[in-house]
């Protein structure tokens, strides 16, 4: 489970690329799955180069979406646990 307070990273063992429709390919080195993203799960991706709290996650996405916040955080959270159940992410300790 994640808050608003919660650090997540993106997991060491991926590969990623954007593609040209603007959506993320990823591919699981320890599973060998393969996921795609969404642009808007493109971008918090691009955010999680350096970890980040899931807040400031919401900060920066509200400075750029035009969406309430309940709803970016609803969403993000939405994306987050997603990519957690997959090992995509991290969370940090």
């Amino acid at each position: 489970m994640i808050d608003m307070n919660t650090t997540v990273a993106r997991s060491q063992e991926l590969v990623a690329t954007g593609l040209g429709n603007g959506e993320l390919a990823l591919l699981s080195v320890s599973n060998g799955k393969y996921f795609s993203a969404s642009p808007l799960g493109r971008r918090i991706w691009e955010h999680l180069e350096a970890p980040k709290t899931v807040e400031e996650m919401q900060r920066l996405l509200l400075a750029e979406y035009d969406v309430p916040a309940a709803q970016c955080k609803a969403d993000l959270t939405t994306f987050l646990h997603q990519m957690l159940d997959a090992r995509l992410l991290n969370v940090v300790v």
